[in-house]
Order: structure tokens, then sequence, then C-alpha cells
């Protein structure tokens, strides 16, 4: 039971310690040594790289329902016929 604890506690810590790494880093220093290692092995990011801009500013795009109800439907109508 000491062991379990101890796994609950040190995953806790880790957690912890990662996002508080993650909060404090500069997006620009991180960008910049992605470049650096990206240039130095002669790497091309391509734009979708730039268009993604820093981790965690963009929220998810949702999914529109209707669209994937009316391919459902028109399966359903190819199915019949």
């Amino acid at each position: 039971e000491q062991f379990e604890d101890l796994d609950v506690k040190t995953e806790y810590m880790e957690g912890t310690m990662n996002a508080t790494t993650a909060t404090t880093t500069p997006a620009e220093q991180v960008d910049d040594l992605i470049m650096m290692v990206a240039d130095q092995n002669n790497l091309e990011l391509g734009e979708a790289f730039s268009e993604i801009g820093p981790v965690g500013n963009k929220e998810p795009q949702k999914e529109e329902a209707e669209p994937q109800a009316d391919s459902l439907e028109a399966r359903l109508a190819n199915l019949r016929s």
C-alpha cells in the first residue's frame, strides 16, 4: 500500500511539474529552438507549422452535426435503392 501511495504522489508531482514548466516556458524561445534544430538538420517545417501558432492558443473547431446527418441519410437512401 505504501508503494501505491508513493506512485500516486509521484505521478501527481510529475504532472504538476510538467504543467508548471509548460506554462512558464516562453513560446518564442521554443519556436526559435525548433527552427534552430530544423536548420541544423536541413529540415523544412512547412507552412502548417507557422499556421499553428503557439500551443494551446487555438481552440479545436467543432464539427457540424448536420452534414454528418445528410451523409447518413444519403447512405441510407443508397442502401434502400
